[in-house]
């Protein structure tokens, strides 16, 4: 059945990347229906792709005028030292016009809920929320949205979609790594340091901590056994195009697109092919767009592996040369 023709896709909602101002403004441009960006200090990436609080005043009033939204992802592990900055943060993007907070510790989204009673909060990919119990666990913390993992089948969605009141977002693009996103510590043991920038702190190596990954997980292993087994962990580039159908129908509501540390070229190409995907699930655009959409999607991939690859090797090199790594 042609889920473009049913109820479940006519409220659809397309999120994207804004590593930068001009990324917030192109994505928007491209066709997204909201942006998330980082604070600066506070998010699961580095200060260079995070925005200060005037860059997401002005991504919030262009979102604002266009009638779309901005998302807040405040998605690290608070520390007490940065409390009075971080709440003096929050208000301040609220103050501006941010829809919504996605967040990753479950006590900061309760106290969220104590001090914003009316705002939108979205448990992050981070939370690795992987089946009912997750979920009720978040809803029952105060969130009103929750972020999963691509790993998770229709299924799996929908047994959350009925098991909560939550809005749910699946990434459309994202990475299915050997283990789930925000689980995974081995960049903190290989390449751990702490990096005070007043009034932030980062542990750099830790995303959970503000830092960065370094993705020592990409650089070959072997296991040191009788024999030496060499070790390939995965990391698959994922770029949903046929099987987003299936999601809807489960109970998506939202597609995010992730991508901060992309070129704006490529973000906003991937918007723009997700904006005609979308387009289809609702009715608007012939069958064709999917097979269009499959061979865009294609030689994006090969595009955002190269971006991905040289990230990587920048990322993998900083943690053998600073001497922070073992």
């Amino acid at each position: 059945m042609r889920l473009g023709r049913t109820a479940s896709s006519s409220h659809l909602t397309l999120l994207g990347p804004a590593g930068s101002l001009e990324m917030g403004k192109a994505v928007l441009n491209a066709g997204a229906d909201a942006v998330f960006v980082g604070p600066k200090g506070f998010s699961r990436r580095g200060f260079e792709y995070e925005l200060t609080n005037e860059e997401i005043r002005n991504l919030c009033e262009f979102a604002s005028s266009r009638g779309k939204q901005v998302r807040l992802a405040v998605n690290s592990y608070p520390d007490d030292r940065c409390d009075e900055v971080l709440w003096n943060m929050v208000e301040e993007c609220v103050a501006f016009g941010v829809k919504a907070l996605i967040v990753n510790d479950p006590g900061f989204c309760r106290e969220l809920r104590r001090r914003f009673p009316d705002l939108d909060i979205h448990a992050s990919v981070g939370a690795s929320i992987f089946n009912v119990s997750d979920a009720m666990f978040w809803e029952d913390c105060g969130a009103t949205g929750l972020v999963l993992l691509c790993n998770l089948t229709p299924e799996q969605v929908k047994s959350i979609a009925d098991a909560t009141d939550c809005d749910l977002e699946i990434l459309v693009h994202a990475n299915r790594d050997f283990t789930f996103l925000g689980k995974c510590w081995i960049s903190s043991y290989c390449a751990v340091k702490e990096v005070a920038t007043d009034p932030h702190i980062k542990i750099h190596g830790s995303p959970n901590r503000g830092g960065v990954c370094h993705r020592v997980c990409r650089r070959p292993w072997t296991c040191n056994l009788e024999e030496s087994l060499a070790v390939d962990l995965p990391n698959e580039c994922c770029l949903l195009v046929r099987e987003l159908e299936h999601y809807v129908d489960a109970g998506v509501k939202t597609l995010k697109v992730q991508g901060r540390e992309y070129s704006i070229d490529l973000t906003g190409r991937m918007i723009g092919m997700y904006a005609g995907i979308l387009k289809w699930l609702q009715g608007h655009d012939c069958d064709s767009v999917l097979s269009q959409a499959e061979t865009t999607a294609a030689q994006l991939e090969i595009i955002r592996d190269r971006e991905r690859s040289q990230r990587t090797s920048l990322l993998v090199s900083a943690a053998l040369t600073s001497g922070v790594a073992s």
